[in-house]
């Protein structure tokens, strides 16, 4: 009997070992893509202003040593993860976010799966630094806002 339920697209390389060093450009969606981690003012400069759980989102990563650069948009977050001979994975860093966000809260945080990019070179990383830093200002252009 065929499964009527749609097949989850793939989305990471094949054969590839996440735990490798290197730099990697995440993406993680609030579930349904609702506005619940903040607000962007648009007063005087973009910037934004976090829910209690966009605290909660920005004081946890806060506390994980392997990301580097970060925000905290309404529906999603964006970070850099930096593995240097790193004990953890890419799966792991992502899975224990989720988790210990998600501790303590009485609904559904995030949306399932995320987003990854391997950054190759010096010039996308400061493409992705730049993205991070500007997304405020690209908010009502940003494919997440709706």
């Amino acid at each position: 009997m065929e499964s009527k339920l749609p097949k989850r697209k793939i989305i990471r390389l094949k054969n590839y070992d996440y735990s490798s060093d290197g730099i990697y450009f995440i993406t993680i969606c609030a579930n349904k893509r609702q506005k619940i981690f903040g607000n962007i003012d648009f007063q005087n400069q973009p910037s934004v202003i976090l829910s209690k759980l966009g605290e909660k989102i920005d004081k946890t990563l806060k506390n994980i040593s392997e990301i580097e650069k970060y925000i905290i948009m309404p529906n999603h977050i964006h970070f850099t993860l930096v593995l240097i001979n790193s004990q953890n994975s890419v799966p792991k860093i992502v899975r224990k976010l989720k988790s210990d966000v998600s501790r303590g809260v009485n609904f559904p945080v995030w949306q399932r799966g995320y987003y990854d990019r391997i950054v190759r070179d010096e010039r996308e990383y400061l493409n992705v630094c730049e993205y991070i830093e500007n997304n405020p200002y690209n908010w009502d252009k940003d494919e997440y806002f709706y």
